[in-house]
C-alpha cells in the first residue's frame, strides 16, 4: 500500500510505503537541465525483522529493476504524450 505524501506537478512526488517487512519513502524530482531534464529518484526502503534484512539487496534490486522499467513512461509522461 503507498501514500502520496508530497505532490508538485511537473517537479515532485514522494510516497511512502508499506509491505509485509519493509516501509519506504520513495522521492521522484524532475529538474530542468541545459535543453533536458534531470530525474532524480531515492528510495529509502527500511526492513524490519531478521528476514527482511537478510531479502533487503534482492528487494533493492528488484526496485532499481522497476524503476529502470519505468522511466520510458515517465519521459513520456513528462513529454505531454500520449
Amino acid at each position: 500500500r503507498s501514500t502520496t505524501t508530497c505532490f508538485e506537478p511537473g517537479r515532485r512526488w514522494t510516497l511512502q510505503s508499506a509491505s509485509p517487512g519493509y516501509t519506504g519513502i520513495f522521492d521522484y524530482r524532475v529538474d530542468a537541465e541545459g535543453s533536458g531534464t534531470r530525474v532524480t529518484h531515492t528510495a529509502d526502503i527500511r526492513p524490519s525483522g531478521l528476514r527482511a534484512w537478510l531479502m533487503l539487496p534482492l528487494v533493492i534490486r528488484g526496485d532499481r529493476r522497476h524503476r529502470r522499467r519505468a522511466l520510458p513512461n515517465l519521459k513520456r509522461l513528462l513529454e505531454g504524450s500520449p
